[in-house]
């Protein structure tokens, strides 16, 4: 894969100290084992690497009193932070649209942010230095090509 200089790599940068793996669900075989792939390449990752997977479904609300509950509060702290890491570094997030849909317990409708299957981000002490999926220009960055770009040593992530 080709990397924009939005998303470029090098050394003179210090190292990714934390990954943040966030999926819809741990349930064995859900995804034919893609998660547990993901989070078995988390545990081989240096041991300077924090690293934690968030479990969120597939939607969560904009509005109304579930909105502020904490577990939506935080996938909406962090999708927001993702959203201001991707305006700084020219990218778009993929997999997170908003959306209004008929509420299941009121006659009214709500709107709904849809969540990607997986996410990641990496950070830098408390600095988001990547996050994934993004499409920047022509370029679709995966979890996987984020992850591996955390993975060697030498290899570090630029944040411009």
């Amino acid at each position: 894969m080709n990397l924009s200089s939005s998303q470029a790599f090098g050394t003179d940068r210090p190292p990714v100290t934390a990954v943040h793996l966030f999926v819809r669900s741990l349930s064995p075989d859900s995804d034919g084992g893609r998660v547990e792939e993901l989070v078995a390449q988390l545990d081989d990752l240096d041991e300077a690497i924090d690293t934690t997977v968030h479990i969120w479904g597939d939607a969560v609300g904009l509005e109304g009193p579930l909105a502020e509950t904490p577990p939506a509060r935080f996938v909406l702290d962090e999708v927001a932070d993702f959203r201001d890491w991707a305006a700084r570094h020219g990218a778009e997030l993929v997999g997170f649209e908003t959306r209004e849909t008929a509420c299941a317990f009121t006659d009214r409708n709500c709107r709904l942010l849809s969540l990607p299957t997986v996410a990641l981000a990496a950070t830098r002490g408390d600095e988001l230095v990547g996050v994934a999926p993004v499409q920047v220009d022509d370029d679709h960055v995966t979890v996987d090509d984020l992850l591996a770009a955390v993975e060697p040593t030498e290899k570090r992530l630029v944040a411009q």
